[in-house]
């Protein structure tokens, strides 16, 4: 990914915690435009598009719809690059939303993803987040 463009949406993210950690609504919807700007900017290009852009937009997305769209998104992405972990990740915030929206088969079905990709990742504290939830979606 293009260092300059995840430094512009990890800014953003935190930008974008921080305003509603404050409930500042009209910060928070500016810089979610402005990531979204850059998704929607960066999507045909193949050297700045990346799935942590879309995922990141898809989490801070309060539509589930629209949400899951976006993940969606960067799940084929994420494919189109081979990239295990990020399609784990992906799978998992798709797993807590659908969890949330009490749509406990599609979550199951997410989760369940989310671990065949895991399969060999290092990444302990997202396994362990995996783990959890799949434990908490047994059913």
């Amino acid at each position: 990914m293009n260092t300059k463009i995840f430094e512009q949406v990890h800014s953003l993210a935190t930008d974008m915690l921080a305003a509603a950690e404050s409930e500042n609504s009209e910060q928070f919807s500016r810089l979610y435009q402005e990531l979204q700007s850059i998704c929607f900017d960066n999507e045909d290009d193949e050297s700045k598009n990346h799935p942590v852009q879309w995922e990141t937009l898809a989490d801070f997305t309060e539509d589930a719809e629209e949400a899951l769209r976006h993940y969606k998104k960067a799940l084929g992405f994420a494919d189109e690059i081979g990239a295990k972990d990020y399609k784990a990740s992906i799978c998992y915030a798709q797993a807590m939303l659908l969890a949330d929206e009490e749509r406990l088969d599609e979550a199951r079905s997410a989760i369940e993803e989310a671990q065949e990709y895991s399969n060999g990742l290092s990444d302990q504290e997202l396994l362990d987040d995996i783990a959890e939830l799949s434990k908490a979606l047994e059913g």
